[in-house]
């Protein structure tokens, strides 16, 4: 009956709308019943003061709601009093079902969950000290990896400003450095109202060292010598590495012009002392020339006091370097007269054949006679030539001299059979080089082959797009092209072929160390073995002792040009070198005119 009565209390909850419990639910007071044992309320446990809360709540809240969803029967119930049984047994089932649906299933899972979290069990707690541990140290591992990266980032950033201001090979400060060093020190000086002094240095026949020795030998000489200089100056003045071979040191304070030339002097001795390489046995001498400019005399900035310190250098250069020379106001960059004002002039220099003894040919060298330093050559006044624009006025002005020249020997009946004319890069990027050339020698009578250009290895082998058209409209007009300077660039045996050269002037430097370095005999053997079976002359510049002479003469190069034959000079009606058939080519055949 009982049992009936149950099945009719559920099926009317069924009918009435009730959710019945899943299985999962009804298991819940199990689960929790086992958590208990497992050290839930078995071993004295509490629940938590939210969980026991929120249940009194809702155990409140349970009458208050069942009372109201009852409040409709109650007048039946009082008046039949039969029906009260059923309506406690309805009663208890609803409030059984309510009581799992609202609250029970909620708090089962509430409780579940608080407390795995508030008392887990041994290996969950050891599981969760273990990560806390290794998260710990991996913190720490990042931390440090952070303080590495940050110590990383600093040294980098030291060492690219390093970088920045100071010269890779020898340590000294760079261009850059030395001008913020200069701005403090002249704020210094004009607080103090002490002057001080620039000194440009410039080491000689530098280039002569890389040529014959290699550049690692040059890098060795210039380390040696920046430590010299080091040495020799005081720890109150600043040196600096321009690049290359050129040096700056700022003397500060400076007490007096005999002070200064001392200073100088002290600076040329330190570089002209042999220098041993690391090469067996081998060793380089260089000198030093000086150009001095005074603060604030000459200048108040940086770059005026370089390049008038710069400008008396040359100056000591010109006397024979190895030397000082002390800026003069009122020189060459501060008067207005140029080799285009008709100073300019054209001295001669014969290329020899040195088994007749005649000239075969002479070379055109410029010469600018300043109105008050004298004859000047061309490094003194070609960088203000070229910086005002007048290059390419120049160079025609040039090869129409030279045109010229040849033409009144020609009519004295003492002329050599080809002048050669020096030209640039620069002159040949000028749209109407070819034409200017053509019209000289038209205007002059000059004939195929007895003009000929003389470009350098290093300028032949820029901007072959604008050279190469050039090149061609002077071999269409019978102009014959030199390469001068030849041995010291990166010219290819194509890029060669493709020029079209008559002659090749091997360069000083390797014909300076004859006859006794055998590697110097070598590279100049070679070349002429080179330019021979490509049918190109070849002629020896800086020919200067009868030693040099005879080694050439003994590997084949007859055509040679140097002071021992003659130096530069202005021409005369009747020159004083003899002159004969030029032998353009090592085949020895004449130049055909």
């Amino acid at each position: 009956m009982a049992g009936t009565s149950n099945d009719n209390l559920r099926n009317s909850m069924r009918n009435s709308g009730w959710p019945e419990a899943s299985p999962a639910t009804e298991r819940m007071p199990e689960r929790l019943t086992e958590r208990s044992g497992a050290g839930g309320h078995a071993a004295g446990r509490r629940w938590p003061t939210h969980v026991r809360v929120g249940a009194a709540l809702a155990a409140g809240a349970v009458p208050v709601a069942l009372g109201a969803w009852l409040a409709p029967w109650w007048p039946v119930a009082w008046g039949a009093q039969s029906l009260w049984p059923t309506l406690a047994a309805v009663s208890a089932g609803v409030t059984y079902a309510t009581l799992r649906k609202t609250l029970l299933q909620p708090l089962s899972a509430v409780a579940l969950r608080t407390g795995l979290l508030a008392d887990p069990d041994a290996a969950s707690a050891s599981q969760s000290r273990d990560q806390v541990a290794l998260l710990g140290q991996q913190m720490s591992q990042a931390h440090e990896r952070l303080r590495m990266l940050e110590g990383a980032l600093e040294a980098g950033h030291s060492e690219l400003r390093r970088l920045a201001m100071a010269d890779q090979l020898t340590g000294l400060p760079n261009r850059r450095l030395f001008g913020e060093l200069f701005d403090h020190a002249r704020a210094t000086a004009l607080r103090q109202r002490h002057p001080m002094a620039l000194l440009y240095i410039d080491l000689d026949h530098f280039k002569q060292v890389n040529d014959t020795l290699g550049h690692p030998a040059g890098d060795e000489l210039l380390l040696c010598i920046s430590q010299r200089l080091r040495d020799a100056v005081r720890e109150s003045d600043l040196l600096c590495r321009l690049g290359g071979d050129e040096f700056a040191v700022l003397l500060t304070p400076v007490a007096g012009v005999e002070l200064l030339a001392q200073a100088a002097l002290r600076l040329i001795h330190a570089v002209e002392v042999p220098v041993p390489l690391g090469q067996q046995g081998a060793s380089a001498s260089v000198s030093a020339s000086v150009g001095i400019a005074c603060f604030p005399r000459d200048g108040d900035t940086l770059e005026l006091l370089l390049q008038r310190a710069d400008q008396a250098m040359y100056q000591a250069k010109a006397a024979g370097r190895s030397r000082f020379s002390i800026y003069r106001p009122n020189t060459t960059d501060e008067d207005t007269s140029t080799p285009l004002s008709g100073d300019m002039r054209l001295h001669w220099q014969p290329v020899i054949d040195t088994r007749t003894g005649q000239a075969v040919s002479a070379e055109a060298l410029m010469r600018w006679q300043h109105p008050r330093e004298g004859l000047l050559p061309p490094a003194r006044f070609l960088g203000k030539v070229e910086a005002a624009g007048d290059m390419p006025k120049l160079g025609r002005q040039t090869l129409d001299e030279a045109c010229a020249q040849m033409a009144r020997w020609k009519a004295s009946h003492h002329s050599p059979a080809q002048v050669s004319v020096n030209v640039s890069a620069s002159q040949l990027r000028d749209p109407g080089w070819a034409q200017a050339l053509d019209e000289s020698l038209r205007k002059h009578g000059l004939l195929a082959g007895e003009l000929a250009v003389e470009l350098t290895e290093s300028s032949l082998m820029e901007d072959a797009e604008t050279v190469m058209p050039q090149i061609d409209a002077m071999h269409t007009l019978g102009v014959s092209l030199m390469v001068d300077d030849f041995g010291t660039g990166p010219m290819s045996l194509a890029r060669l072929q493709q020029l079209r050269p008559t002659r090749l002037k091997i360069d000083a430097s390797f014909v300076q160390r004859l006859p006794g370095d055998p590697r110097a005999l070598a590279m100049i053997d070679g070349i002429v073995r080179l330019a021979r079976s490509l049918d190109i002359g070849v002629v020896a510049e800086g020919v200067e002792t009868a030693a040099q002479r005879d080694a050439l003469h003994g590997l084949g190069c007859h055509h040679q040009q140097g002071y021992l034959f003659g130096a530069p000079r202005a021409p005369l009606d009747e020159p004083d070198w003899p002159v004969g058939p030029s032998i353009n080519k090592a085949s020895n055949r004449p130049i055909a005119h």
